[in-house]
């Protein structure tokens, strides 16, 4: 980097819109700016940032080589510590019924109920047949989004290449007669669009199916490792009922073919529809 583009006293890079203050105008004082006694080696190739400059100190005052910010932002960094140990959590860990280590509220894994780090590491090595079974779930709807997502863009690049088809048939005359073509589609391409936003259309609501899938499944995660963290820690079953990892409802169908015969039963989907969305999740 060139010389006199990086603030001599705090280094920062001097940006083009920023004021780069030479040693002269540092010694003589310039348009609304005082004179003010420069940084030890400073030469006239060095440049000041405007905010170095004014900290600097005016003829007749103790001489700053360093900014006073910098004494500023020790405190500010030392009161932050201070705030941060201040708003740790206090009291007992709900699960060992120790006082230390104490994690932020955010990584407990019960609401309003603290713990601590010895606790947390415990809790995260817990496993059950269930667990596993919904992790399994879980990497199964994640690469279900990741596929879903990837035929999304690709049906989306597919409407937009065949509206900018049917605009074009349009102006080239290939779609009718009269000025510029005519203004009526050709009956091919207008085909191609109506079936490439079907497809598109199709993709999206498979795609919100299966994001709401893995946000039902993380619950049910981390239902199961409080369940199995009261079990070990107090040796006692968790009062809470639990969730069949299938479905969201034990009175509805788990197998996603059934629903969709549903709702195509329904008239929430078309014949079409339902034969794409049957085939991406086969």
């Amino acid at each position: 980097m060139c010389m006199g583009h990086i603030c001599y006293v705090c280094k920062k890079e001097l940006k083009w819109h920023m004021m780069k203050i030479t040693l002269d105008e540092v010694v003589k004082g310039f348009t609304g700016f005082s004179k003010k006694i420069p940084p030890t080696g400073m030469t006239s190739e060095d440049r000041l940032c405007n905010g170095c400059h004014d900290e600097l100190a005016k003829p007749g005052e103790p001489k700053i080589d360093k900014p006073r910010s910098e004494l500023v932002q020790k405190h500010i960094d030392a009161q932050r510590v201070a705030n941060q140990k201040a708003s740790s959590p206090m009291g007992k860990c709900y699960w060992c019924k120790n006082n230390q280590n104490i994690l932020p509220e955010r990584s407990w894994i019960l609401e309003d109920h603290s713990q601590c780090f010895d606790c947390a590491t415990v809790i995260a090595g817990l496993t059950s047949i269930k667990l596993k079974e919904l992790y399994s779930l879980e990497q199964n709807n994640y690469n279900k989004i990741s596929l879903l997502e990837k035929l999304h863009s690709e049906a989306s690049t597919a409407s937009f290449q065949a509206g900018q088809k049917k605009y074009s048939d349009v102006l080239s005359g290939v779609a009718g007669t009269g000025f510029m073509g005519g203004f009526i589609p050709n009956s091919d391409t207008q085909h191609l669009e109506n079936v490439a936003n079907q497809s598109k259309g199709s993709l999206e609501l498979s795609l919100m199916d299966a994001k709401q899938e893995s946000i039902r499944i993380s619950n049910l995660r981390k239902n199961e490792k409080i369940i199995l963290a009261k079990k070990h820690f107090f040796n006692l079953d968790s009062n809470e009922s639990e969730t069949k990892v299938h479905s969201t409802n034990t009175n509805e169908p788990s197998d996603p073919v059934i629903i969709l015969k549903m709702r195509l039963a329904k008239g929430e989907i078309t014949l079409e529809e339902f034969n794409e969305i049957k085939e991406n999740l086969v």
